[in-house]
Formats: C-alpha cells, sequence, structure tokens
C-alpha cells in the first residue's frame, strides 16, 4: 500500500486548519484535493482527492493520521481504494511535499512512494 510516514511538529489538526484546496496539472495529468474533514478526536483527517489519468477519473479519499508512536502516517483510506497507479502515488507525494513545504522541520522517516516526492513541475 502507498504511503508516507511523517515526523515532526505538525498536527493533524494543523494540517485541517492550513488546509488549502490542491490542484495541479502535470503530464496531462490532473491532481486535486476537494475537502477535508477531521475527526472528532483531531487525530484523523480524510481527504476528499481526484487524479485524472490518461483520460481516466478516480476519486477517493486519503487518509492522514497520527499513529500510536505519534509519527504522522498519510495513505488511502481503507474504504475505496483506487488501484495503486502511479497517478494516486503522485498524489500522496504531493500532500506530503505540501506538508513538508508548511512545516521545513518535518521530514520523511519511511515511504515506499520515494520517486514521488517532489515538487510539482
Amino acid at each position: 500500500m502507498p504511503h508516507v510516514i511523517l515526523n515532526g511538529p505538525t498536527t493533524v489538526e494543523d494540517i485541517w486548519l492550513a488546509y488549502a484546496p490542491l490542484e495541479v496539472v502535470e503530464q496531462g495529468n490532473r491532481y486535486k484535493s476537494e475537502g477535508a474533514y477531521l475527526s472528532a478526536d483531531k487525530k484523523e483527517l480524510l481527504v476528499r482527492s481526484l487524479v485524472i489519468e490518461r483520460g481516466y477519473r478516480k476519486t477517493f479519499f486519503v487518509r492522514i493520521h497520527v499513529r500510536e508512536d505519534g509519527l504522522l502516517h498519510i495513505g488511502l483510506d481503507a474504504l475505496h481504494q483506487p488501484d495503486k497507479s502511479d497517478g494516486v502515488k503522485r498524489l500522496l507525494g504531493l500532500y506530503a511535499w505540501k506538508i513538508m513545504l508548511s512545516e521545513p522541520e518535518m521530514a520523511v522517516t519511511s515511504t515506499n512512494i520515494e520517486s514521488f516526492l517532489k515538487d510539482p513541475a
């Protein structure tokens, strides 16, 4: 399962408070966030997401949550998972990039999509 794990001072609530819609077009693919929903305990954020890749539209939720060890996990929500295509991995990478851009002390601890973690073109 594609994921990024971050370590640093930013909380899920901070991400939600700073949320601004994301829309990026790269190499004919479109990546977009369409809303963010914070859980009552403020430890989990669901981001309604859209990827249009080679003309195919995929809508799904990205789950950002605090793990038991205190690290921030960015991954796909277990319900309604799309195919783990390069476009889906790139969107997760864009979310991680945006979080790290807003908080320079955030750092990647672990990921299986390293090549997708970069600035938008």
